[in-house]
This record gives structure tokens, C-alpha cells and sequence, in this order.
């Protein structure tokens, strides 16, 4: 799973209350990625946050998660033409 996934996982574990969930999904971005405390800490309030603030983070993972998703397709098409060009 990737970390943009488990960071959807972790937020959807928070907006549900579900806290084993987010402990769990946090352990494992974060063994996927270290990123510094200040960064961290920012994640964490923007994934606890409740209603119109929550929401617009929720979808803000989803919209980035989607543009990962199409980078990673746009690039394997480039790799794929690259090698049968070869």
C-alpha cells in the first residue's frame, strides 16, 4: 500500500472515530516515509479536524491521491513507449 493510501486510511480511521484504525494506518505511513515533527504534527491537525475543515482535508487526500495515480500512468506509458523504442 502506499503512503498516500494509508494517509487516506488514517484520515477516513479519524472522521469515523475509529482510533485503533488511525493508530494503525499512521504506524504504517510512517514506516513508509519519515517526515519531520513540525510536518507531522500539521498532518495530524489537519486529519483530526472536525466538519467543514476535515471535510476540505479529506478531499484534498483524495484529489492528490488521483494526481499521484495519473502521474504514475503517465509515466509508465512514457516507459513502455521508451522501451518499445528501443
Amino acid at each position: 500500500m502506499s503512503a498516500v493510501t494509508e494517509a487516506g486510511n488514517a484520515a477516513r480511521s479519524a472522521a469515523t472515530g475509529n482510533v485503533s484504525g488511525l493508530l494503525n494506518a499512521a504506524a504504517n505511513a510512517w514506516n513508509r516515509v519519515s517526515t519531520p515533527e513540525p510536518v507531522r504534527d500539521e498532518m495530524g491537525r489537519l486529519l483530526l479536524a472536525k466538519g467543514e475543515q476535515g471535510a476540505k482535508s479529506l478531499s484534498d487526500i483524495r484529489r492528490i491521491a488521483e494526481q499521484v495515480k495519473q502521474e504514475r500512468a503517465r509515466r509508465a506509458v512514457q516507459a513502455g513507449a521508451a522501451a518499445g523504442a528501443q
